[in-house]
């Protein structure tokens, strides 16, 4: 296993992946960006996981597609130009892994974002789909307009999910720059 080196949000959030997904059959990247986060999750699953990421952008899908293809991966995810919104309609099954990176794509327009109004529908949908001892990973980006409309939905929505059937944390870097990403978890128990 790899040292972690650095408590960057990212790294934290592959830290709480990585054991699940050594049991995890049904995965989705519900914000595919680049493919980091897709590559981290074709790489450390087992063989036989279904993957399915999701993202609005065309250059995301190319972009993601891309780098599984550099790295013989290819073949492990189900690329869907969708907003995460309808990830029921192409995955209707109970899910034991969902990644949320939020925010826009980097490198490219930063006025496309992902948006409150979607997280709100799509999060209490994705909390009823998890498997027992599942997982959704959000990163939240609250240093922008829609970030910061995204944390403050997060901040209120999230700490109301029973206890007797969730476990809610977060994580967030205190000493670096205001408003820092977070990282939270939701486990279905």
């Amino acid at each position: 296993m790899k040292i972690v080196q650095t408590f960057k949000p990212v790294t934290v959030a592959q830290l709480f992946m990585r054991p699940k997904l050594t049991t995890a059959e049904v995965i989705v990247d519900a914000t595919c960006g680049n493919g980091h986060d897709c590559l981290f999750l074709a790489k450390h699953s087992q063989p036989e996981a279904q993957i399915y990421a999701f993202d609005i952008q065309t250059q995301s899908i190319l972009n993601s597609k891309k780098l599984l293809a550099q790295n013989c991966l290819d073949n492990k995810v189900e690329f869907y130009q969708e907003n995460f919104v309808n990830i029921k309609k192409y995955v209707d099954k109970k899910l034991d892994l969902v990644v949320f990176n939020l925010g826009y794509l980097p490198g490219e327009n930063k006025n496309i974002t992902t948006c409150v109004n979607d997280l709100c529908l799509t999060i209490p949908l994705i909390v009823e789909l998890l498997s027992i001892q599942g997982i959704i990973i959000i990163v939240s980006y609250p240093g922008h307009e829609q970030g910061k409309k995204e944390f403050i939905w997060l901040e209120k929505y999230l700490p109301e999910l029973s206890n007797k059937v969730y476990n809610v944390g977060k994580y967030q870097l205190f000493n670096h720059q205001k408003p820092s990403p977070i990282v939270y978890i939701v486990e279905r128990v």
